[in-house]
């Protein structure tokens, strides 16, 4: 099965998925440094008016656009991924485990900078970035049970 894989997928498609999940994860680690702040830091405010300027343009809300919309693009790439439905082998292996794997990636540097960096405090850009990795991986996660263990049984 892995052989006629191999021979039914192109290597573009083959590639187009890989480059979808990779574009995925850029924005999944992408977004944590959209609220990464050093703005409470005490050392940048006593260093004067340049402390005080880069302390108040850390908050990189163009980033936050980056990381969208590689995370938008990826998602719409993985969509066009469904002409191969039929060929769980290929789903399997260049679709859903990256998923899985990559989103939970991205959950632990969001959940180490609202923690670490943070003190625990959830911003909104915090919560949008937590609601949207952990959406993305409970989605899959279910899609990937189906196929791996439902799906294999019938056939």
């Amino acid at each position: 099965m892995i052989l006629e894989n191999a021979k039914e997928v192109s290597y573009l498609h083959s590639l187009g998925a890989k480059a979808c999940t990779w574009l995925l994860l850029a924005g999944y680690l992408t977004f944590p440094s959209t609220f990464a702040s050093l703005q409470d830091s005490q050392f940048l405010h006593k260093s004067g008016k340049a402390g005080n300027y880069i302390a108040s343009a850390v908050e990189n809300v163009p980033l936050l656009y980056v990381a969208s919309f590689c995370c938008a693009f990826a998602a719409i790439g993985l969509i066009f991924w469904v002409r191969w439905r039929h060929n769980y082998v290929f789903l399997m292996d260049r679709i859903f485990e990256p998923v899985v794997i990559y989103s939970f990636m991205g959950l632990l540097p969001t959940l180490q900078n609202v923690y670490a960096v943070h003190k625990g405090e959830w911003s909104i850009t915090a919560t949008i970035t937590g609601s949207i990795v952990c959406a993305w991986f409970a989605f899959f996660i279910i899609i990937f049970s189906v196929y791996r263990f439902w799906l294999l049984q019938i056939l």
